[in-house]
């Protein structure tokens, strides 16, 4: 997986959601992300479905927020790893 560390929801067509980039076959994943008091802001069990920058149908406060991804792909070697993603990513507008 490949993630942004910055994404602009401003609807310029360019970046306007915070969704990682896939290069294989992954499952069992789960994409969560959430405020600087640890609040869950949003979740999503689908690959494609990203981060718009709304809370609660409000676009956020510029901000740093945290990620946490897991999720399972098949190794080079044969069978599911089990593999988590954390970090952080700057919403600009």
């Amino acid at each position: 997986l490949y993630l942004p560390n910055s994404f602009t929801p401003n609807n310029d067509g360019l970046n306007d959601s915070f969704v990682p980039v896939v290069n294989e076959y992954i499952t069992n994943y789960d994409f969560r992300i959430y405020n600087r008091w640890g609040e869950l802001i949003f979740k999503t069990n689908q690959i494609s479905e990203g981060w718009d920058g709304r809370v609660n149908n409000q676009m956020a406060e510029i901000d740093v927020y945290v990620y946490k991804i897991s999720y399972q792909y098949n190794s080079e070697t044969g069978g599911w790893r089990n593999d988590a993603l954390a970090g952080t990513v700057l919403l600009m507008r």
